[in-house]
């Protein structure tokens, strides 16, 4: 369920790896580190993907409908954007679009 803020739950499993993914920061193909996370259902998950603009994929089997998950990776040159996702969204078991661009902002505030 979307709360009036643009909130969807999303429960991460922590950092992991999974090839294939793209990268969230910059649409690259990601070479492993990732943060899946369980989501609420198909419909909240492909909220979810917008709200990184495609650079998310949303894992659903129909013959596991209750095992939802969005997956996000980076390349190894962006995890701490990926680290910084994980902190935001673990509190609350939360996300919205403010906590993805806030993640991706952390590159250039450890740039300056």
């Amino acid at each position: 369920m979307t709360t009036s803020n643009g909130n969807e739950i999303f429960k991460s499993r922590g950092l992991g790896t999974e090839f294939g993914l793209k990268c969230f920061v910059t649409g690259e193909k990601s070479d492993g580190p990732n943060i899946a996370a369980f989501v609420e259902s198909k419909e909240a998950g492909e909220r979810i993907v917008k709200m990184f603009n495609g650079r998310a994929k949303l894992s659903y089997r129909e013959r596991e409908p209750d095992w939802i998950q969005v997956k996000v990776g980076v390349t190894n040159k962006y995890k701490i954007a990926l680290e910084k996702l994980n902190y935001l969204v673990s509190d609350e078991n939360i996300i919205n679009k403010e906590m993805v661009e806030d993640a991706k902002n952390v590159i250039f505030d450890n740039a300056l």
